[in-house]
């Protein structure tokens, strides 16, 4: 008998990947997402995870991928824009806790 089971995570809104391989931009853009998450009280709710290559190598950039309940997008951020202000429309795709409506 199998002991794997479903549990419910802490981080309900969503899942962001992203590729650590891209250009060594990973970093900056990460850091940026968790800024824009926490201006919106949203930063417990979404996860964000570095991975290997996901195999879209864009060129000075990175590719994230942004998995929630109602589906999954893949986007590439230019490395010029991984402040908080540019990457609101990117975390559009992020829903609010208990289907609340978009986040930003």
């Amino acid at each position: 008998m199998s002991d794997i089971r479903s549990v419910e995570p802490t981080w309900d809104s969503g899942l962001i990947v992203v590729c650590r391989a891209c250009e060594g931009y990973a970093k900056s853009l990460r850091r940026g997402l968790k800024e824009a998450l926490a201006a919106e009280g949203l930063r417990k709710h979404v996860r964000i995870v570095e991975s290997s290559c996901l195999d879209v190598c864009p060129k000075r950039a990175t590719t994230v991928v942004i998995a929630t309940r109602s589906g999954t997008h893949v986007a590439i951020v230019p490395e010029d824009e991984h402040d908080a202000q540019a990457l609101a429309p990117l975390l559009r795709q992020v829903t609010r806790p208990s289907g609340g409506g978009a986040i930003l």
